[in-house]
């Protein structure tokens, strides 16, 4: 007994369910495997918090190029330099120097961007780096705080190194840290 080609087509949809495909000429084929589903691993974050040492900054005005829209283009960058004190990474040693840039612009952000960090961190034989994209009015109040001389800490919060590389979820500067928090039970 011959099956018409609809209700063969229909078998073999019961037989390979969602990956039995029919083409417009009339033609099947299976197509491969459904993705598996991963789920990502859960990740303890670490901090990192360093002692300041010393800072600087940078101011740049130049003439807008023709891709930008601006007649005028600035970038602002403040650069903190310390050492790595407190560490729940097991990767990282305390004393580590570390040297974290922000940077700014004035370059308008796509309303429908949303980030997955506040800054990344990158491990170098000698030194961890780390770097910020901040908005220019957050430029002048970090600024305002490490001109006062008292900032003291810069927390650094995010995942672990992996390859060398962390995604920083959190940064605070502050200028009064409780290291009582910090300290290890004896």
């Amino acid at each position: 007994m011959l099956i018409g080609v609809e209700a063969y087509c229909r078998y073999l949809r019961k037989i390979y369910g969602k990956n039995f495909r029919i083409r417009d000429d009339g033609l099947y084929y299976r197509s491969p495997m459904p993705r598996k589903k991963t789920r990502k691993p859960n990740v303890d974050p670490v901090s990192y918090i360093v002692t300041i040492s010393s800072y600087a900054t940078d101011y740049s005005i130049s003439l807008g190029t023709d891709w930008e829209e601006a007649p005028y283009s600035r970038s602002y960058s403040i650069t903190i330099e310390g050492k790595l004190t407190i560490t729940t990474s097991k990767k990282i040693s305390q004393g580590t120097p570390v040297k974290m840039q922000f940077l700014s612009s004035d370059a308008e952000l796509d309303p429908k961007f949303k980030p997955t960090c506040v800054g990344t961190l990158s491990n170098y034989k000698d030194r961890l780096q780390a770097y910020a994209i901040l908005e220019s009015r957050d430029v002048h109040y970090l600024l305002s705080i490490l001109a006062t001389g008292k900032a003291e800490v810069l927390n650094l919060y995010g995942s672990e190194l992996y390859h060398n590389k962390s995604k920083l979820t959190s940064i605070r500067l502050t200028t009064n840290f409780e290291w009582e928090d910090w300290e290890e039970p004896a």
